[in-house]
């Protein structure tokens, strides 16, 4: 009995151990289900938020494909129909592509604020374009996804998940007109005279510097960026050239000149780039930094860049008609001497009518006469007489407020352009702007001023002070820019009684605030006939003796751009650099987006932020 009990008591602890351990095992195993669950569950709802998140992105990427594929060059800047459209093609690509257990929620794209144009600019040191000056704005991308589809009953609580992308894309837009300089090519810039350029250069080609000789002037004073595609020498007086030591203000020598020891410090040297670096701490740069050649950012016109002035031809692509400034003009003038005027817009293409012709009373005849063409003049630098055609620009404006109110200063994007094209391309053909003091000036919405380009295929002369006075639309500086095949400028002392004798008539200081879009060829110096002057150094060309009473100053406000080879003002010129100006060019950013200024984009985005809840 003994054993037999003793045997019970072991039966019934091992049976008690038994049923504890299976307790313990279902109450593991429940647990283990339940962790498994949630681990399930965690792992279904990270998955879910990653794919959430990259359909949000993608959102973020469509936006800035679209805007660096879409904008149009000609047109202001990024509008509120770029954004709608972009949102309607995203959007439908969202709904064909998504699953049906994600939908697009929200999608919104808009600019941060209205303030596109910034009076001083921003140079974009992580640009493409390094130093290059442009106008900035932000621009919000907010890209929405929400969970639709319940799992299981375990998720309903994360039937409502929801994931939010808000991108920052900066915009940037970039002009040839927002450098003190730019040359589509070979710069020469050799001056016997001081020379002081306020602003940003750069060419494409070979830069060739080189400075007064002792004792003649003060210098040659680049006080910008200076960036070249190719190689920078300089070939005489390197200790009078100066160029900007970047970050370093002036008068703790900020300008630090070309002569390096005694030695000529430019591409010639083998430690260049090192030198140049500690020198002018980035503020000059060649190829030998990285620098890229910058081709003319004018969509549809390819390498032929005098496209954009010439006139219009039926054989022309649409892009190419587009991009021409004749067919973006308020007020155009063809060579059939009728004047016309914009009278509507159908997509990019601009319907002009008919408003009178060259003899027309009020356009050739009268007090308020714009357009007359019985001048005369002798140009000694190119042996020839000279025909122009005159603009007097007081006039153009008071008739074009009555004749040609809708395209010249309504429609934003012909407002403030008038085109001229001669009959004829032969020598001592031009165009020529006089009364230029005050400009017209179409301002819109947010106080911005179109401003007033004047363009033409051939030769212009501009003559006297221009846009140096308010305007009578806004008190302000107008916008202004001059293109055409060959820039040149008359002084205010100028008179067209000179004759053939008086080869080198004496000039007056005279003050032109205009960018400049004109063309190059090469010149040369009267005093030396293996002498070859080019580019800059003659740029805006002149005709007068400005040392003849004194020593006057060609001051300059704006860019010159040579972006072309003249075609019909590019005999070699006899010029005598004895009688050149004293020159004073500021670069001034309010230039740099004048009517119908080609300008390109660059999209950055820089702020990105991750919006979640359930």
């Amino acid at each position: 009995m003994k054993t037999k009990r003793a045997s019970l008591k072991r039966g019934g602890a091992l049976l008690a151990c038994v049923i504890v351990l299976t307790a313990s095992l279902l109450i593991g195993m429940g647990a283990l289900v339940k962790w498994s669950l949630s681990s399930y569950k965690t792992a279904v709802n990270r998955t879910m938020r990653s794919r959430m998140l990259y359909t949000a992105e993608s959102g973020c990427q469509y936006a800035l494909a679209y805007l660096c594929m879409n904008v149009n060059a000609f047109s202001d800047k990024p509008s509120t129909v770029d954004f709608q459209i972009c949102s309607q093609q995203f959007r439908a690509v969202a709904a064909n592509t998504l699953g049906s257990d994600m939908i697009l929620e929200r999608y919104y794209i808009d600019i941060v604020n209205s303030n596109w144009y910034q009076t001083n600019g921003f140079a974009a040191q992580d640009s493409e374009f390094p130093g290059m000056r442009c106008t900035v704005s932000k621009i919000t991308v907010k890209s929405g996804i929400r969970w639709t589809n319940t799992l299981s009953t375990a998720q309903a609580s994360d039937t409502n998940l929801y994931v939010e992308v808000d991108q920052i894309i900066e915009a940037r837009s970039f002009s040839l007109l927002n450098y003190g300089v730019f040359m589509d090519g070979p710069m020469y810039l050799v001056n016997n005279k001081e020379m002081i350029i306020s602003g940003n250069m750069h060419c494409n080609g070979i830069m060739t510097l080189g400075g007064p000789a002792h004792g003649n002037g003060q210098g040659l004073y680049i006080a910008g960026y200076l960036t070249c595609a190719s190689d920078i020498y300089c070939i005489a007086n390197a200790d009078m050239v100066f160029l900007t030591n970047v970050g370093t203000a002036a008068a703790a020598g900020g300008m630090r000149s070309m002569d390096w020891y005694g030695m000529t410090l430019d591409c010639s040297n083998s430690n260049w780039r090192e030198l140049s670096d500690q020198v002018w701490n980035g503020g000059v740069m060649s190829a030998a930094h990285g620098v890229k050649p910058i081709p003319p950012p004018i969509p549809y016109i390819g390498s032929n860049t005098h496209q954009l002035i010439d006139i219009p031809d039926a054989g022309d692509s649409a892009g190419l008609a587009q991009a021409k400034y004749a067919n973006r003009a308020g007020v155009r003038v063809l060579t059939n001497g009728y004047v016309e005027c914009c009278v509507s817009s159908i997509g990019t293409s601009n319907i002009y009518g008919y408003a009178g012709k060259i003899g027309d009373a009020g356009i050739s005849t009268g007090a308020t006469a714009w357009l007359t063409t019985n001048a005369y003049f002798w140009n000694a630098v190119i042996s020839n007489w000279v025909k122009p055609w005159d603009i007097d620009v007081g006039n153009f404006k008071v008739w074009a407020a009555g004749a040609a109110g809708y395209g010249f200063f309504s429609n934003q994007t012909t407002a403030g352009i008038l085109y001229v094209a001669l009959p004829t391309n032969r020598p001592g053909h031009a165009v020529r702007l006089k009364n230029g003091s005050i400009v017209p000036n179409p301002v819109f919405s947010g106080g911005v001023s179109n401003g007033f380009t004047v363009v033409t295929h051939n030769p212009l002369y501009i003559w006297g002070d221009y846009n140096i006075e308010k305007s009578f639309h806004v008190d302000s500086d107008a916008n202004a820019v001059c293109a055409g095949d060959s820039i040149t400028v008359l002084s205010s002392g100028w008179t067209d009684g000179h004759t053939v004798s008086m080869t080198s008539p004496n000039a007056a200081g005279t003050k032109y605030w205009t960018g400049m879009l004109t063309g190059y060829c090469t010149n040369r110096y009267t005093g030396d006939a293996n002498a070859h002057v080019g580019c800059i150094d003659s740029l805006p060309r002149y005709i007068e003796d400005w040392q003849g009473a004194g020593i006057f100053n060609k001051e300059i406000r704006g860019t010159v751009a040579a972006i072309w080879g003249s075609l019909y003002d590019n005999a070699v010129m006899a010029i005598d650099i004895t009688k050149s100006p004293k020159r004073l060019w500021k670069f001034d950013p309010r230039f740099g987006y004048a009517a119908g200024t080609p300008r390109f984009y660059e999209f950055v985005p820089t702020e990105w932020k991750r919006v979640a809840k359930r």
